[in-house]
């Protein structure tokens, strides 16, 4: 996770291919997901937890690279 490979910038560049209809798609169902996982965590581990942490710091790796791919 993190590691940037020649095949991350092809496909940024490919993921401008992407219909507008089929972003709006899974930008919503990612953003549901993610915030589905977040409220999972908040309500079992508490907001000041070190798991909550992790699993917040993660969940926001994974939205920042949709939003590399315009998501």
């Amino acid at each position: 996770m993190g590691a940037n490979f020649e095949i991350d910038n092809v496909a940024l560049v490919e993921a401008e291919n992407i219909p507008d209809v089929c972003r709006t798609y899974l930008s919503h169902h990612v953003r549901n997901g993610l915030q589905s996982i977040m409220a999972v965590a908040l309500i079992h581990l508490g907001d000041n937890s070190e798991a909550c942490e992790a699993i917040r710091h993660h969940v926001q790796h994974i939205a920042n690279d949709m939003a590399k791919l315009g998501v």
